[in-house]
């Protein structure tokens, strides 16, 4: 059972600790009211990521956004071991315990990942259908479909080699190198904003002692053998052995101009996401809530008719 290390006072928009069954200390930001939805970032961000969406769907929602295990307030485990895809489900369950146990009354809560915390979240979702009311993934491939592009077509393993160079022991020290020149041409690849005072609380979270490293421990993990499989074969074998089709409703919102997944990740979902409904952005890349104000202000408001309460359940895919 997770432990709150700073109490849960009257829906307090306070931050707080969360401390999962390994030890590991999770921070989590958290604004609104209403219906409990837990966001997860990605490679490179951290919980801030989701600030100004929070901020826009306050109303009607209870946010929490933490910093995943290995990324800037949050604890870093040192060993490679300690970022394998079972720990990071716990740290998600552990997540989902707290929030509901802040929401009493309520079974379940709504879900929203981008990139690594999209790839978690549509695992979770398969695994535990009776936590999750629904799911929004944005620009994260469900992992069946991108260990299928990473076999079958060689520009998803062009632009998916980056996972082997943040494998490698001096990862980070490149990535710290000249004042981190490369995330920051990483986040400036695409057409989009990423506002000075994002870019200054980025910057500090990369900056953390020991931050950098344990982000790349997510990409090493995945190199780890899996049983009697070496899992340098499929990297993401220890990611698609866990999957389960989602029962509960989907909605994917995608940038169609992101470089690191190709488009033909978003085809034949639909084994996998039996209620899904699929929103694409023609002007966006893979930081769709980065993108032009006009695409922002377009995904926030799907993402709130999704996630607000009482919406009729999706039946269907939606027409391209």
């Amino acid at each position: 059972m997770p432990r709150v290390i700073r109490e849960l006072v009257n829906m307090s928009d306070t931050p707080i600790l969360v401390e999962t069954d390994s030890g590991v200390r999770l921070h989590v930001q958290r604004r609104g009211r209403g219906v409990p939805t837990l966001f997860l970032h990605g490679f490179p961000d951290h919980g801030d990521v989701w600030t100004n969406a929070a901020a826009a769907l306050a109303d009607g929602l209870r946010c929490w956004m933490p910093d995943l295990r290995g990324y800037r307030h949050s604890d870093k485990p040192a060993a490679v071991e300690a970022y394998r895809a079972d720990a990071l489900l716990a740290d998600v369950d552990a997540l989902v315990t707290a929030l509901l146990a802040e929401s009493p009354g309520t079974s379940s809560v709504n879900l929203v990942g981008h990139d690594w915390g999209g790839l978690l979240a549509w695992i979770y979702a398969g695994q535990h259908p009776e936590r999750v009311r629904r799911m929004a993934i944005l620009n994260a491939p469900h992992p069946i479909r991108l260990s299928e592009a990473l076999r079958n077509d060689p520009l998803q393993r062009q632009a998916s080699s980056y996972m082997r160079r943040l494998a490698e022991p001096q990862a980070a020290a490149r990535l710290a190198a000249a004042d981190f020149a490369l995330l920051d041409g990483l986040l400036h690849a695409e057409e989009g904003t990423v506002e000075p005072e994002e870019r200054d609380r980025l910057r500090a979270g990369w900056q953390t002692p020991g931050a950098l490293a344990a982000m790349c421990r997510w990409y090493a993990a995945l190199f780890l053998p899996c049983d009697d499989t070496a899992a340098d074969t499929d990297p993401l074998q220890s990611l698609t052995r866990r999957c389960r089709p989602v029962e509960v409703p989907v909605c994917v919102l995608w940038g169609e101009r992101d470089g690191a997944f190709v488009p033909t990740v978003l085809e034949n979902l639909a084994p996998w996401a039996r209620r899904l409904e699929v929103h694409r952005f023609t002007n966006a890349g893979h930081w769709l809530l980065r993108a032009d104000i006009h695409t922002r202000t377009a995904a926030l408001s799907v993402l709130r008719d999704f996630l607000q309460p009482d919406r009729p359940s999706t039946a269907a895919v939606s027409p391209p």
